[in-house]
C-alpha cells in the first residue's frame, strides 16, 4: 500500500500523535509555513498540520509525505500519485491537472476532486506534487466535509505558496520570488465576483469556479457539449512590452491548462492584434490561436493581457473547436455566446484604476446626431457607406450597418471589436472633423446633407428617417440554404409565421447552428433600425433594419430589405 493512502486511512482511522508546534516543519526538500492557529502532529510517520478549530467529527489535515530524487516531468508525477488516491472509492468529481511554474525552478503540479469510500466516509482532496532541485515533494489536503475544505483551504494555499524548497540537510534560505511560483489551487468558497484587485460580473446562465490562483467562467449548461471556459489568470508584475507579455501568458497558459501550441498560417502560436488603449484607459494586446489538449483535441484559445498600473492582468477563453465540412467553429464564435465572453473583459473594474468617464450612446441629441448614409471609397471601390453620430461623440463610419442595428447596441463594446470602423466627431458650426485609427475625416453640414472628404474627394451623405414602430402585411420569400426558398408571413398587428426566409439572413456561418433553423413564429417589433423577432418557443432573432425601401403609408412594398447584408424579401 502506498505511503499516500496510508496517510489518507491514518487520517481517517485517527492514528495520529501531536508534537509542539513550531514557525516552519521541514520534510524532505520543503520547508514549509505553519499557518497560524494549526498544530503540527505525527501520521504514520510523516508530518500532518491540522487547523485546532476543528469541529468535532470532523477531519481535515495537509500532509506532508516527503519525496525523493526525480528528474522526470512534474504532471506525470502527479499522475501515478492520483490514481491510488482514486482506487480508494469513487471518484465523485475530478478537476484535472494543473501545473504552474514550468521551466522554472520549482514547478508545482495539483489535481483537487472528490472520492466516496463505500461505508467509511467521502473525501475532498488536493493533492500536490512539487519538483525543485532535481527532487519531487509531495503534499496532500483532505477533509471530509464540504464544508471543512472551503473553510481551511485558503490558509493551506498560503501555506503552500509559502513553501521554500531546499537540498535536503542545506539551511533553508528562501528562494527568489520568480522561482516559487503561486501553486495551482482547487475550488474555494469566497466572494464572488471579484479576484485580487479585480471586479467582474458572472452572467446569468452562468457559473462560476473559484480557484486561490484563478477563477473560471462558464456557461452553466452549454449546448451538445461544447465546453466554453473563460479564466481570469493571477495578476503577474509588469515588466517588457506587452508584445513579451503576452507571448509569455501564451506559454503559461498552455501549462496551466495541459495543452500544447499549434502554428497559424503566419508560421506563430497564435496571431496577435496590435496594442491598443481600451475606453476604459488601460493599454492591452491579444492574441488567438489553436491549442490541443491532452486528449488530442483542439481548442480556440483567445487570450487578453492588459496592463493596470505597475501588473499584468490576463484573461484566456478557451473553446473546444470542432470541425465541418468547409470551416472550423466552436461556442465561443456563436452570437449567442461570444459576446457574452466580450462584456465579461470589458466589464471589469479595479480598485486602483480610476476609469475616464463613460457617456452612453444615443440617438437623441440635435445637430448631426443620427443615421446616414452615402457612397464613398472603401477597398479600393465605391461602397455604400454608414456614418453614425451618437450623443456621446462616437461615430460608426463603415460600409456595412451594425450586425444587429441600433437597438440597445453598446457601442463601446463594439468599438473594441471591429475599432476601423470606430472614431470620435466634434463639430463647431457647421464644420466637423471626424478621427478615425486610420486618419482624420472633414465634415461638413450643409442644409440636409453631410459632405464628408475621403481619399480627397467629396462625398454626399443624406439622413435616414427613423423607421420605429414599422409594420408589414403580407407573405415574402427568399433563396435560402441548399437550394430551398424561404418565406415569411407578417401582420399588420405585429407578427409573422416564418418558414426559412429569417435563416437566409444569418451570414456568420462560423457557427453552424443558427437560431433561426428551426420555423415558428410570434411577434417582431421595430426599434432604433432594428427589427427584433420573438418566437413564441422563447428564441429572439435580431436583425439590422435601416428602412431600404421603406414607406410608413404602404406596408405591403415589393421588397423589404434587412440585416446587414442588404437581404431583399421579394413579396409573392
Amino acid at each position: 500500500m502506498s505511503r499516500l493512502i496510508c496517510a489518507c486511512l491514518g487520517v481517517l482511522l485517527g492514528f495520529v500523535v501531536s508534537t509542539a508546534g513550531a514557525e516552519t516543519v521541514t520534510v524532505g526538500g520543503a520547508v514549509v509555513p505553519i499557518a497560524h492557529g494549526w498544530k503540527q502532529t505525527i501520521v504514520d510517520g510523516q508530518v500532518a498540520l491540522t487547523p485546532t478549530d476543528l469541529p468535532q467529527g470532523v477531519v481535515c489535515t495537509f500532509t506532508l509525505l516527503g519525496g525523493e530524487p526525480f528528474d522526470g516531468r512534474v504532471r506525470e508525477r502527479l499522475a501515478e500519485e492520483w490514481k491510488p488516491l482514486a482506487a480508494l472509492g469513487r471518484v465523485v468529481s475530478d478537476e484535472g491537472v494543473k501545473v504552474d511554474g514550468a521551466g522554472s525552478p520549482v514547478e508545482v503540479a495539483s489535481r483537487s476532486g472528490t472520492i466516496e469510500i463505500q461505508g467509511k466516509a467521502t473525501l475532498y482532496v488536493w493533492l500536490l506534487v512539487a519538483r525543485a532541485n532535481g527532487r519531487t515533494e509531495r503534499m496532500i489536503f483532505i477533509a471530509t466535509t464540504p464544508e471543512a475544505f472551503s473553510r481551511y483551504v485558503p490558509a493551506v494555499g498560503r501555506m503552500v505558496n509559502g513553501t521554500t524548497y531546499v537540498p535536503p540537510g542545506a539551511p533553508a534560505a528562501p528562494l527568489p520570488a520568480a522561482a516559487a511560483p503561486a501553486a495551482p489551487a482547487p475550488l474555494v468558497a469566497a466572494s464572488p465576483g471579484t479576484f485580487g484587485l479585480m471586479h467582474y460580473r458572472v452572467p446569468a446562465g452562468w457559473r462560476e469556479k473559484r480557484y486561490s490562483n484563478g477563477v473560471t467562467l462558464s456557461p452553466a449548461d452549454p449546448p451538445r457539449g461544447e465546453p466554453l471556459d473563460l479564466t481570469i489568470m493571477t495578476p503577474k508584475p509588469a515588466a517588457g512590452t506587452l508584445s513579451q507579455a503576452l507571448a509569455a501568458s501564451w506559454d503559461e497558459a498552455c501549462v496551466q491548462f495541459g495543452a500544447t501550441k499549434t502554428s497559424s498560417v503566419n508560421g506563430t502560436a497564435y496571431d496577435a492584434k496590435e496594442e491598443r488603449r481600451s475606453f476604459k484607459g488601460w493599454p492591452y494586446v491579444r492574441g488567438s490561436g489553436v491549442v490541443t489538449a491532452a486528449d488530442k483535441s483542439d481548442y480556440f484559445m483567445d487570450l487578453l493581457v492588459m496592463r493596470v498600473n505597475d501588473r499584468l492582468e490576463r484573461i484566456v477563453i478557451l473553446s473546444k473547436q470542432f470541425r465541418t465540412t468547409y470551416d472550423t467553429w466552436s461556442l465561443y464564435r456563436s452570437p449567442d455566446y461570444g459576446p457574452v465572453c466580450q462584456s465579461i473583459i470589458f466589464g471589469v473594474k479595479f480598485d486602483d484604476w480610476k476609469e475616464p468617464p463613460v457617456e452612453p450612446a444615443t440617438l437623441k441629441g440635435g445637430g448631426i446626431v443620427g443615421v446616414w448614409a452615402g457612397v464613398t471609397m472603401m477597398g479600393g471601390a465605391l461602397k455604400g457607406t454608414y456614418a453614425i453620430f451618437f450623443s456621446n461623440g462616437q461615430v460608426f463610419f463603415g460600409s456595412r450597418f451594425p450586425l444587429e442595428g441600433l437597438d440597445q447596441f453598446d457601442t463601446w463594446l463594439d468599438s473594441e471589436q471591429v475599432p476601423r470602423y470606430w472614431g470620435t466627431y466634434s463639430m463647431n458650426g457647421g464644420s466637423g472633423t471626424i478621427k478615425m485609427l486610420y486618419g482624420d475625416i472633414p465634415v461638413d453640414w450643409k442644409g440636409d446633407g453631410l459632405i464628408l472628404t475621403t481619399s480627397k474627394t467629396e462625398h454626399r451623405f443624406v439622413r435616414l428617417p427613423p423607421v420605429d414602430g414599422a409594420r408589414f402585411n403580407g407573405t415574402y420569400e427568399i433563396p435560402s440554404w441548399n437550394n430551398t426558398t424561404g418565406t415569411i408571413a407578417f401582420t399588420g398587428d405585429g407578427r409573422f409565421e416564418d418558414q426559412g426566409a429569417l435563416d437566409a439572413t444569418i451570414h456568420q456561418v462560423a457557427y453552424p447552428f443558427r437560431i433561426t433553423t428551426a420555423p415558428g413564429g410570434g411577434t417582431y417589433v421595430v426599434k432604433d433600425y432594428t427589427i427584433t423577432f420573438d418566437y413564441r418557443d422563447g428564441r429572439r432573432y435580431r436583425a439590422a433594419f435601416y428602412g431600404d425601401h421603406y414607406d410608413k403609408a404602404n406596408p405591403s412594398p415589393d421588397v423589404i430589405v434587412m440585416s446587414f447584408n442588404d437581404d431583399v424579401l421579394k413579396k409573392r
